[in-house]
């Protein structure tokens, strides 16, 4: 969320979409940031895990990249490290990354294919953020841990959101139509997900009877 906020940001000085949005971007990246640093001062000790302590792009090269992603690994150990300082770095060094384009390089920042392409990266990211738990839920056949309030308030955001982009007269890019749809449709999904596997105890009972059925017929 803290990723898409900030392109959201950047996004809005190309596109100058309606200002709400804009607000809500700016808000999004105070909370996250917050939380992001709640979560960091309260994560359990990560033991013997390997992660990046300070820089978190040091001491990698094209081919170790290479070989991780090859072998299914996360390059650089991305929002994995050990110290809190990395990701607040990371975010210092897109923030200034982002800034020095719009502000040294407007032949870039100025074109409409940059542009869009912030908006739909931002967008997309946020959008997609709902598919590790989907997956999640289909691996495990349950949703137990995910709470019905979650999915609900999730239904009733996409809802007013949809509402908002479709309805509003104010100025709203097809990139937020294009990746609230998505969005939507996801959530739609893993309410259909709770429905079906509920804690996991359904999709068992299922089992069970398909077992004893099997032995019965043997």
């Amino acid at each position: 969320m803290l990723v898409a906020s900030i392109l959201k940001l950047f996004y809005w000085f190309g596109a100058y979409y309606d200002t709400s949005l804009l607000i809500q971007a700016c808000l999004m990246i105070v909370v996250q940031t917050v939380l992001l640093k709640v979560a960091l001062d309260n994560r359990p000790p990560s033991g013997t895990r390997d992660g990046v302590q300070h820089r978190p792009f040091s001491a990698y090269t094209a081919d170790s990249i290479l070989e991780e992603i090859t072998s299914g690994k996360r390059p650089f150990n991305f929002w994995r490290w050990n110290n809190a300082k990395p990701y607040f770095l990371f975010l210092a060094y897109m923030s200034c990354t982002l800034l020095s384009i719009h502000v040294l390089l407007p032949f870039i920042s100025r074109t409409s294919f940059y542009i869009s392409l912030l908006g739909y990266v931002g967008l997309a990211i946020e959008a997609i953020l709902p598919i590790p738990q989907m997956l999640k839920n289909h691996n495990a056949r349950s949703c137990k841990g995910f709470r019905l309030s979650v999915i609900i308030n999730w239904l009733a955001g996409d809802t007013m959101k949809m509402s908002y982009f479709f309805l509003s007269k104010e100025s709203v890019p097809w990139p937020f139509k294009l990746c609230g749809i998505f969005q939507a449709c996801c959530d739609t999904y893993l309410g259909l997900q709770f429905y079906m596997y509920g804690d996991g105890s359904r999709h068992r009972s299922l089992e069970m009877n398909q077992i004893g059925k099997t032995s019965i017929l043997s």
